[in-house]
């Protein structure tokens, strides 16, 4: 049974804001006529998982999953609050960390129904308390002080629409929605998408205006409306120091001066062809920033950008494509890294300590399934907790909590060269042993560029027409080390295939429905070790169709389901260097 504190805490925790601005201690209010308490236990199992790269496949609800993860700690997983009524995957959306007044560690969890506080102490994830909320696809939070302040997109004040304020400083015991502030001059709509925190003020965005709506929360149970910045709709903002900058999908990033919250102003407008900018983050130095373009239909990429000269950015690197990554959703820097919240391919970490070179050193796939372009998977992610956990949702599987094992990043580049001209040479596979997601193609101007933790790394180097190559690379702890390959071409007359893939592929099966054969369509730029299974929703393999080597090119298997229910069905791929599944339909 938890003990109910006999007096509330004396003093506030931390502001976590980018300033890292301390909060003013400050007295409890007394609880006034809107206010009201709640307390809701759940408890979850959670355990660790071991450091090393790790799959593995479980029933959740009905849904197959595969978890993947690299240079990360698992520490639980808590799923308890999804929505029937809501159509799949519209379940959680956005996640933040509260840390109270004697250390202790909370997460925030944005649910279709409320917001759930979850106590991230201890062996197992807890429930804490639920804050009922209207229904609504997208709920995020922000803190300041011991108080949480939730928008959503809901429109109707008699649901309960607006801004929640809630008081948290009487964790773990309970919580108190203190009231729901409408802003006076939309009170037929008062909406949000998103919300920024920054000291004592508050930025509204993507609700039914154009623009920011600046609050000044001094007084957090009270807020004031402090400005308002109108223009292009704003989707999402960051506000380092003075400076906003707000993130206007098709219009590009919008620089503001929010010295004076009554009359902002703009700084520069950074638009650029196929923007769809959807959210940023500036650098530990405040010298670059970088976007998310949340697009279905185009470039789905982590732009970086100089701000040397902020009335001119200009563009230092562009990652996602080069890796193979679906859409991505939202960017959040800490120190040297970049956690990105990549939608179906979970969470990535970047090195981002080298300005033109983010690496990806880390990564945990909340949603393995499939890496296609929907919106689905990791929404948001907030590193920020003292402890070095990050907080991670899943719109389909709830809360995670991870933690980057190893910050030590060696970063290895170099050029791939053809023996015979010294030419630098585009298109070839480079992988490291035990490292998956380490597959690069080398660039038009045949270099790459890997991060790793320190020690002997072995390379595999390989492209059609050329001898395949094996090296052991010494990454060091820290900094750059530069290491060229240089690769034979074969000469003896068999020649290079052009029809060969460039790259590693699960086609989806055809036809699809089907009853009771099918047939599936791999691809591999390079001879490897496969296997392709095919799993039910219960993540039970129910026939493996290829388990051996395969060599370069493409190959069709079928699949006979005379023997299965009709339903749903997942054809996964893996090999040293790729993974991927695809959803197929048995109709009988």
């Amino acid at each position: 049974m938890i003990k109910k504190r006999s007096k509330p805490a004396k003093h506030s925790p931390p502001d976590r804001s980018i300033s890292m601005e301390i909060g003013r201690a400050g007295k409890h209010a007394k609880r006034n006529a809107l206010g009201c308490s709640f307390r809701l236990r759940k408890f979850n199992r959670c355990m660790r998982v071991p450091l090393l790269t790790i799959s593995f496949c479980l029933g959740v609800m009905g849904i197959a999953s595969a978890q993947s993860i690299q240079n990360m700690e698992l520490f639980g997983n808590l799923d308890t609050h999804r929505d029937t009524a809501v159509v799949n995957p519209y379940r959680y959306s956005a996640c933040w960390g509260y840390v109270a007044a004697d250390g202790h560690e909370y997460a925030l969890l944005g649910c279709p129904l409320g917001t759930q506080v979850v106590d991230l102490e201890g062996p197992s994830l807890i429930e804490r308390a639920f804050i009922p909320g209207p229904r609504n696809r997208w709920r995020e939070m922000k803190m300041y002080t011991h108080y949480a302040f939730i928008v959503s997109e809901a429109t109707d004040v008699a649901a309960g629409a607006g801004l929640q304020i809630v008081d948290l400083q009487y964790l773990p015991d309970s919580v108190h929605l203190i009231k729901t502030y409408v802003w006076t001059d939309t009170v037929a709509r008062p909406s949000a998408h998103t919300i920024s925190q920054n000291g004592h003020f508050l930025y509204l965005n993507g609700g039914t205006f154009n623009g920011l709506r600046i609050l000044d929360i001094s007084d957090p149970e009270n807020p004031v409306k402090a400005g308002r910045y109108s223009g292009f709709y704003v989707h999402d903002t960051h506000i380092r120091n003075d400076t906003a900058f707000a993130s206007c999908l098709a219009n590009g990033l919008d620089v503001v001066n929010v010295v004076d919250k009554s009359s902002p102003s703009r700084i520069t407008l950074l638009q650029y062809s196929g923007a769809h900018t959807h959210n940023s983050w500036t650098s530990r130095d405040g010298a670059r920033v970088f976007t998310t373009d949340e697009n279905p239909n185009g470039e789905k990429s982590m732009k970086e950008w100089d701000l040397a000269d902020i009335q001119n950015p200009f563009l230092r690197s562009t990652t996602g494509t080069n890796l193979g990554l679906p859409i991505v959703h939202n960017v959040v820097v800490k120190g040297s890294l970049a956690y990105v919240a990549w939608y179906t391919a979970g969470l990535r970490v970047f090195d981002v300590n080298t300005p033109s070179s983010p690496v990806q050193v880390g990564y945990f796939d909340s949603y393995p399934q499939d890496d296609s372009v929907i919106f689905n998977g990791n929404w948001g992610v907030d590193p920020f907790l003292p402890s070095g956990k990050a907080i991670m949702s899943d719109m389909s599987t709830g809360l995670h909590v991870v933690r980057c094992v190893d910050d030590r990043r060696g970063v290895v580049t170099g050029t791939v060269r053809d023996a015979s001209t010294n030419q630098p040479i585009p298109g070839v596979l480079l992988h490291f042993q035990g490292q998956p997601s380490l597959t690069r193609w080398t660039g038009s101007n045949g270099s790459y560029i890997f991060g790793f933790a320190p020690g002997p790394q072995t390379a595999h180097v390989e492209k059609t027409g050329y001898l395949p190559k094996t090296v052991e690379v010494s990454v060091p702890d820290t900094g750059t080390t530069s290491f060229d390959f240089v690769i034979t071409p074969i000469t003896t007359g068999a020649g290079e295939r052009a029809d060969l893939p460039r790259s590693f592929a699960l086609d989806q099966n055809f036809p699809n429905p089907f009853n009771p054969t099918t047939k599936i369509t791999i691809a591999s730029p390079v001879r490897t070790e496969a296997t392709l299974r095919v799993y039910n929703v219960l993540g039970q393999v129910v026939a493996t169709l290829f388990d051996g080597t395969t060599e370069a090119g493409e190959r069709t298997l079928s699949f006979d389901a005379a023997g299965l229910p009709s339903g749903v069905y997942f054809s996964v791929l893996r090999t040293p260097a790729y993974a991927a599944s695809r959803k197929m339909v048995v109709s009988k």
